[in-house]
């Protein structure tokens, strides 16, 4: 006896509840509870709270750019300033100024060989320290 070649069994596949529900969706064509979904006034509710909450996102992140904005123009002024106060300081602090100015008051800059260097006297030296 010849024996006839069959084709393996094919495995039996298990499905998943959404192959399921997407099975029974294809075999009815539509369904009854989608389609309650999609004509039910909740469905209109629900895009309405999704449209509102876009918009307040979009709203908040313009403000807080707004505000960056601000805080950009600021910061960009307060470096102006303190540029120029770091001019005005370099200014004031110049040594020739100050020379010019010492000269005026009657100060005169020493020569070289002209600094003399003090000592206090030993016997004075605890006595001041006593006071």
């Amino acid at each position: 006896q010849r024996h006839a070649r069959r084709a393996p069994a094919a495995a039996p596949t298990e499905r998943t509840g959404a192959s399921r529900v997407a099975l029974r969706f294809i075999e009815n064509g539509t369904s009854s509870v989608l389609d309650r979904l999609l004509r039910g006034r909740l469905w209109v509710a629900c895009i309405g709270a999704l449209l509102a909450g876009i918009v307040f996102l979009n709203v908040s992140l313009l403000e807080v750019n707004q505000e960056i904005a601000r805080t950009g123009d600021r910061v960009a002024r307060l470096d102006r300033q303190n540029a120029g106060l770091r001019l005005r300081v370099a200014a004031l602090d110049s040594s020739e100024r100050v020379q010019r100015i010492a000269e005026r008051r009657g100060m005169i800059f020493p020569q070289p060989g002209d600094y003399r260097y003090l000592t206090p006297p030993t016997a004075a030296a605890p006595v001041a320290g006593h006071r």
